[in-house]
């Protein structure tokens, strides 16, 4: 028999009961009463227990805090250049003839390097020299001439005397008289104008020598010549080219010895003196040097001065890197700890003294560093045990075990 199907009445009855609005307050009230016991839950269930335990020790290596002296240096960098270096330029200008070195050889003092076209300059040094022996003689010619006029004007004034004791007696004609005086006016017009021409002879054949000795000096400029023993490091003409005065045509360098130069600041430079003994090494291999040359006023620029350390060249190369320790005054009774001891941080600078099993933060005011030493000038005593090294990495707050 088939169920009985709800009548329309029954129907009406569970809308009204339970409507839709009801049923959205019951599902949140449900949701709420959810959330209220697991909060609940939550909040009343036990906490962990806190468990205490010690920080691990330090091993740390102490080192005592002594005085001693220490020597400092001050470490520079350069490049080595040879011991003397000439830019070499023709004095005279002319067209290349020779070349007679190449970049690298080997010459000594007055070897030619280059030569000049000289038919011009010899033709100088001709006309020069002509000049010269005409000069010679034309001074000689005056020199015998005046001897000459000079006895002419004693005969000529015998006879004026001669000429006037007549015309007293009126055995001469006056117009006699003016005649023999007027040729002895000119004998010695004559003899003045020999005279200044001997005595001003030496001053014109001195003219004529310097020109033909800066003619013969001139033909002797058409060669480069070396100026020292050396090498050959460029020549930078060919043979046609047109040479001037001004233009640099070949170097020469010296390397029997090479220089080392470097500027130092004052406090260096003051350290220093000439004739002392310096270290410059170059890669792995150290040469003794000694300082040649130590300019004591500073660059007014820079304020540093210049130096230059003189080593052997059959060793090393120009052009080479090197690097020079110049020794400082020595630091007398200096209170020194090793650099690892201090720690560098946004506190400052300290290092840690060993209290016991503990460590204790010190503030140091530094000096200077010298290699792996460290110069402290406050707060520190001889005799304080600190820690050697490592110092960025020790806490106070940890236990240590010291290991001497």
């Amino acid at each position: 028999m088939p169920p009985l199907a709800p009548s329309d009445n029954s129907h009406s009855r569970l809308r009204r009961f339970f409507p839709s609005r009801r049923q959205g307050l019951w599902s949140i009230g449900i949701l709420g009463l959810f959330g209220f016991t697991a909060y609940a839950l939550v909040a009343t269930a036990p906490q962990p227990e806190a468990v205490l335990t010690d920080l691990p020790s330090l091993t740390v290596e102490a080192y005592t805090v002594v005085r001693k002296d220490i020597a400092p240096h001050a470490t520079f960098t350069g490049r080595l250049q040879p011991r003397r270096s000439a830019a070499l330029r023709f004095e005279v200008s002319g067209q290349l003839l020779h070349r007679a070195a190449e970049p690298g050889i080997t010459v000594s003092a007055g070897d030619t390097l280059l030569i000049l076209d000289d038919r011009d300059f010899k033709d100088r040094v001709r006309t020069a020299e002509a000049e010269l022996r005409l000069e010679e003689s034309s001074i000689e010619r005056d020199r015998i001439q005046l001897e000459q006029a000079a006895r002419h004007r004693e005969l000529q004034r015998e006879e004026v005397t001669r000429h006037t004791r007549l015309g007293e007696r009126s055995l001469l004609s006056q117009s006699s008289l003016n005649a023999a005086e007027q040729k002895l006016t000119e004998l010695e017009s004559r003899v003045a104008e020999l005279t200044h021409s001997v005595e001003t002879g030496g001053q014109r054949l001195a003219l004529k020598q310097a020109k033909f000795d800066q003619a013969r000096r001139d033909l002797a400029r058409t060669r480069l010549t070396a100026p020292f023993d050396g090498r050959v490091n460029t020549v930078l003409a060919e043979v046609g080219d047109r040479i001037t005065g001004d233009q640099t045509v070949a170097s020469v360098v010296d390397m029997t010895e090479l220089d080392f130069y470097v500027e130092v600041d004052g406090a260096t430079a003051l350290a220093l003196e000439l004739n002392q003994e310096v270290t410059v090494k170059t890669g792995e291999e150290e040469h003794p040097g000694i300082l040649v040359a130590l300019q004591t006023d500073p660059d007014p620029r820079t304020f540093t001065h210049a130096v230059r350390i003189r080593i052997p060249g059959d060793r090393a190369a120009p052009g080479q890197l090197a690097v020079a320790r110049l020794p400082l005054p020595v630091i007398r009774n200096a209170l020194v700890v090793p650099v690892e001891a201090l720690r560098v941080d946004a506190a400052g600078q300290a290092v840690f003294r060993i209290e016991g099993q503990s460590l204790q933060r010190v503030a140091v005011t530094p000096g200077p560093r010298v290699g792996s030493w460290q110069v402290i000038e406050s707060e520190l005593e001889e005799g304080n045990r600190i820690v050697a090294r490592d110092a960025a990495a020790m806490d106070t707050r940890r236990p240590i075990r010291v290991r001497e």
